[in-house]
């Protein structure tokens, strides 16, 4: 998992921008970046594709990813999110597996389903779990119409914290 988590994609580059909390969100969070209306905090953005390696289209059929690192006076925040409501899978353990199902052989760079390799349907067939988000990609979401209308939704997990008065 540790050496999973450390390989570099030098061809997912990463976008310099600057979020603009417009409205407080003080109510909702703690976090120190929303607290304030008008308060600015750098970002990086970087979209990417899953199964598209170095020269893929953008237009190919594939689940999209947005990442975005926000720096702020508390620490760097991650936001991780994807353009499908459901994950492949449940199982952590097995992310690794479908990521490197998804990508291009190997050793010889042939893409998927190109014949002499199908890593990726041995993967569908083999743990029927992710014949779900394979039908979602399958349909008109895995072609994205652009990014400025892409859906995300979150990956991350976030911690909850109540604190309860005794008095």
């Amino acid at each position: 998992m540790t050496h999973f988590v450390h390989e570099e994609i030098p061809e997912r580059k990463v976008h310099a921008r600057e979020f603009e909390c417009y409205r407080s969100l003080q109510h909702l969070t703690k976090a120190g970046f929303l607290q304030e209306a008008g308060k600015k905090t750098s970002v990086f953005v970087r979209f990417s594709t899953i199964q598209g390696s170095k020269g893929s289209k953008d237009t190919a059929r594939d689940l999209r990813c947005l990442g975005v690192k926000f720096y702020t006076e508390e620490g760097n925040y991650d936001l991780t999110t994807i353009a499908m409501p459901i994950l492949i899978n449940s199982d952590p353990m097995k992310f690794p597996d479908v990521i490197h199902a998804y990508q291009p052989e190997p050793r010889t760079e042939m893409p998927q389903a190109a014949g002499a390799h199908d890593n990726f349907g041995d993967y569908v067939a083999n743990n029927p779990e992710a014949l779900h988000m394979t039908l979602w990609v399958m349909s008109d979401r895995g072609i994205l119409r652009s990014y400025r209308m892409m859906e995300s939704w979150g990956i991350n997990t976030y911690l909850l914290v109540v604190i309860l008065s005794l008095n």
